[in-house]
């Protein structure tokens, strides 16, 4: 955790990948970096929120891009921690969440995957190689929802 620094812009990637069989485009996505707390369900309730707020106001809109069956493809996201978000990763025993949400369209359909994971957070180390599924925000695939 000293490492991390507040007003320094952290660049994390999203990563996603089409398991159909068939090509899709990429309507709408969103990563968040959120702070709170590890494996905690009332922490990813209140974060799940805050995604969703989020989405509503800032997923990228633009023209669709392709997404090939079966290849990766990432985006990144820039975000600085503030003092009291690092306070809380250095004294209250806090973690790092990362939190996506895709919209896709394919020849069955609009779906949405959401991806949401956290660092592992061990003796007040952060290991960034080490991740947690969260107990929200982990359905691979489900209709999209009106705004």
């Amino acid at each position: 955790l000293e490492n991390f620094k507040s007003g320094v812009d952290y660049e994390f990637d999203f990563l996603f990948t089409n398991n159909g069989s068939s090509p899709a485009s990429l309507e709408k996505r969103i990563g968040r970096i959120y702070v709170g707390k590890p494996d905690d369900l009332e922490a990813q309730k209140e974060i799940a929120a805050k995604f969703e707020s989020d989405w509503k106001k800032e997923s990228m809109l633009g023209p669709p891009q392709p997404i090939s069956p079966s290849s990766p493809h990432y985006w990144s996201e820039n975000r600085n921690l503030t003092d009291l978000e690092l306070g809380a990763l250095l004294h209250k025993g806090n973690t790092v969440y990362a939190v996506s949400r895709i919209e896709y369209s394919d020849s069955t359909g609009k779906w949405w995957s959401d991806r949401c994971e956290h660092f592992q957070l061990s003796n007040n180390v952060l290991s960034i190689h080490v991740t947690h599924p969260c107990l929200l925000l982990t359905n691979d695939r489900y209709p999209a929802k009106a705004r």
